[in-house]
């Protein structure tokens, strides 16, 4: 097996994320789950990252597995955001 493997406490706040969500909410983008949800008047927030736009950064877009994978993210999100969108 490549690579590492480690365990998250999911039991307990990640408290700087928590610090940085709070002082400006779109830095949840940053974060591994690219999408943040926010109330607002008369509903909620919704903010999703473009995949494709994340790995342009550098050289990621160049690399076929990672911009495979960019691309199902992407179609993946855009699917949300049409079932948002309509309602």
């Amino acid at each position: 097996m490549s690579g590492f493997r480690t365990e998250v406490p999911l039991d307990r706040p990640f408290d700087e994320a928590v610090e940085a969500v709070t002082a400006r909410p779109d830095v949840g983008l940053l974060l591994p789950c690219n999408v943040t949800v926010e109330e607002a008047p008369g509903g909620a927030l919704v903010r999703l990252v473009d995949a494709g736009q994340m790995m342009a950064m550098g050289d990621l877009g160049e690399v076929a597995e990672i911009a495979d994978l960019a691309q199902d993210a992407g179609a993946r999100l855009n699917r949300v955001a049409d079932t948002l969108r309509s309602g």
